[in-house]
């Protein structure tokens, strides 16, 4: 598949929480609870700067698994394209897909945490799976307690039930890192305005899409 453009498509926190849930419906045959959902968009939130650096749909930077995937380029620190190939997609929800498979399907702890609204473990549980090594707990935790906390007053995930029943089955999980920090991903401090706070975008080489 050619080479295709590089697009931002931004994407408002309403937006994203509704492709979220589309797409986890679609996989997983089932409704995300609320703490799911909420500590899910958190995390999206973060990793595409609240929606603002989000491009061809694919919020997880996730690479090509095939030569019939469309894929774009993005530019490292020096204004050079990397040389990871980035799948290209037509919607939100698609691309969310993905990102699901890596946080749901592949890291049980990780959900575990954000069913049970344990911010504190969520951040563990994101740095000990390796889903982004080397994170700062202490520091970032409280980041995505208060973006959950937004999603839940704004309503965005009212009609989900307290608990995920998951009907479909999942595929054998990433096994947990025994050291406490990594050398992985690089973090981009993003500045917040007042009454805001402060956050980190996951920048790093890309997941292989499932074929």
């Amino acid at each position: 598949m050619p080479l295709v453009p590089t697009i931002r498509t931004k994407h408002t926190g309403s937006e994203l929480a509704e492709s979220l849930i589309v797409a986890f419906e679609r996989k997983y045959a089932a409704k995300p609870s609320k703490n799911l959902a909420a500590y899910l968009w958190g995390l999206l939130m973060l990793e595409t700067a609240s929606g603002n650096a989000l491009y061809n749909e694919n919020p997880g930077n996730v690479t090509v698994s095939s030569d019939s995937q469309p894929y774009f380029l993005l530019r490292n620190k020096s204004g050079e394209f990397n040389k990871e190939h980035y799948r290209s997609y037509d919607r939100l929800d698609l691309g969310l897909e993905n990102f699901l498979y890596e946080t749901v399907t592949r890291r049980p702890s990780l959900i575990a945490a954000a069913e049970a609204g344990d911010a504190y473990a969520f951040a563990t549980a994101i740095r000990n799976t390796r889903y982004t090594p080397g994170l700062d707990v202490d520091g970032h935790f409280n980041s995505y307690k208060k973006l959950a906390e937004q999603s839940l007053a704004a309503g965005y995930f009212a009609g989900m039930p307290d608990s995920t029943k998951i009907s479909k089955p999942l595929t054998p999980s990433v096994a947990p890192s025994s050291t406490k920090s990594g050398s992985g991903a690089a973090l981009l401090i993003l500045a917040a305005t007042a009454g805001i706070f402060w956050g980190t975008m996951r920048v790093k080489p890309g997941r292989k899409a499932p074929a």
